[in-house]
Parts: C-alpha cells; sequence; structure tokens
C-alpha cells in the first residue's frame, strides 16, 4: 500500500467525519427550532441559545460538508447551454470552473484565517448571542472547510464533473 492511497483513504474518512458531524448539526437544529416553538407556543419561553445555535451551525454545515460534497459530484451545475456548444467548450468550462473554485477557496482559506486570528487575538466574543463563546470558533470553520475543500479539488486536477470518486478514480 502506498503513501498516497493510505493518506487518500484517510482523507477520505475524515470528509466521510465531517459529513456525519454536518448531519448531525442539521438533526439537532431541527429539534432545537421544535424545542423553541413548543416552549414559545405552550410556556412562553424562549432559550436564547438556539437562535445562536442555529445560525452558527449553519454555517459549519456549509463548510464541513463542502469538500465531502466535491468528491461525491453533488454540486450542482447546469450545463444545458454550454452541451450545445460542443465538448471543446465543455471542457474549457470544466477547467475554468475548476479553476474559479481553487481561487475561491484560496480566498477563503486566506481571508477566514485572518479574520478568525484577528478574532482570537482580539477575544471577541458575540454579546449579541451568546457571551460564552469567543467567537473565533465559529470564524475558524471558513478556513478549515475551505481548506479540505481545496483539498478535495487538488486532489483531481482534471476532473471535469459530474464523476464520483477519489482520487485514484471515478467508482
Amino acid at each position: 500500500m502506498s503513501l498516497r492511497s493510505t493518506a487518500s483513504r484517510i482523507f477520505d474518512r475524515v470528509l466521510d467525519v465531517c459529513a456525519f458531524l454536518a448531519c448531525a448539526l442539521l438533526v439537532l437544529e431541527v429539534i432545537s427550532v421544535s424545542l423553541d416553538v413548543i416552549l414559545r407556543q405552550f410556556f412562553d419561553v424562549s432559550l436564547l441559545w438556539i437562535t445562536a445555535f442555529n445560525e452558527w451551525s449553519l454555517l459549519f454545515v456549509a463548510f464541513l460538508g463542502a469538500g465531502w460534497l466535491e468528491r461525491e459530484g453533488g454540486h450542482t451545475r447546469d450545463d444545458s447551454i454550454i452541451e450545445g456548444l460542443g465538448p471543446e467548450v465543455l471542457k474549457w468550462s470544466a477547467r475554468l470552473g475548476w479553476l474559479l473554485g481553487v481561487c475561491v477557496c484560496a480566498f477563503l482559506i486566506w481571508y477566514g484565517a485572518i479574520r478568525a486570528w484577528h478574532l482570537y487575538q482580539k477575544n471577541v466574543y458575540d454579546f449579541f448571542k451568546l457571551r460564552e463563546v469567543p467567537i473565533f470558533w465559529i470564524y475558524a470553520m471558513i478556513p478549515i472547510g475551505s481548506l479540505l475543500w481545496l483539498i478535495q479539488l487538488s486532489r483531481r486536477p482534471g476532473h471535469i464533473g459530474g464523476t464520483r470518486g477519489s482520487a485514484e478514480g471515478p467508482e
């Protein structure tokens, strides 16, 4: 077993764990919002942490799931116009889309890391939501998730989209 295939398998497991965590957060969102509605309707009580948790977990879900979704070929696209222009345009469109994805991920890693580090250094809290949670933990998910997505994009630089599988090729 080569080092590359071992690293690829480990990375695939990391993406699977991230996807599992994203799904668990979605379930917790449904449960917490339902609980908040029931408490508000029948007991005139609202738990303030539920709104903050749901806002922040939506960001976590997006960035935890992006790399996994890329691996599974689940990002949406509409090639209806491009397909009519021929295979050469389709190929270049896929490459341009891949390059754009790499650039966006690189920017999110760079800017997200700078922003999270700034919030960490300033010891900033979100006083409108939960005073106990340093806000840099929320912002840190942006460069972490973007890095996972970028790694997944770089595993298949010739990827034209729509196929599944890891760096070893389609399933």
